[in-house]
């Protein structure tokens, strides 16, 4: 029974522990007074390397380029844009021999 739960097959290890995702980072407990209970405090160092997706919609688009301004650089900043421009592609069927030609 104890090898189920020991070493890096174990079910602690294999199954519960963390693992390996975009976009997140570890976390510490702080003791800031100043933070409500929904809030997390980050340092700053920490947060200019954090980088996460944001889709740019009529309501953002202003903040977002004033991030993209900022460079990374300065907090808050962009590291980098994507373009993702959907371009129809028209895909032609390719012609197969005639199955009864056989």
């Amino acid at each position: 029974m104890a090898g189920r739960y020991k070493g890096k097959e174990g079910r602690l290890h294999g199954n519960l522990m963390g693992k390996h995702v975009d976009f997140s980072a570890r976390t510490a407990i702080t003791h800031e007074p100043n933070l409500e209970l929904d809030e997390v405090g980050v340092p700053r160092s920490i947060a200019m390397n954090l980088t996460y997706p944001k889709r740019v919609t009529p309501y953002n688009i202003a903040y977002l380029q004033e991030l993209v301004h900022n460079s990374p650089t300065t907090y808050p900043g962009a590291h980098y844009v994507t373009l993702q421009l959907v371009i129809p592609v028209i895909v032609k069927s390719a012609e197969r021999p005639d199955a009864s030609a056989n």
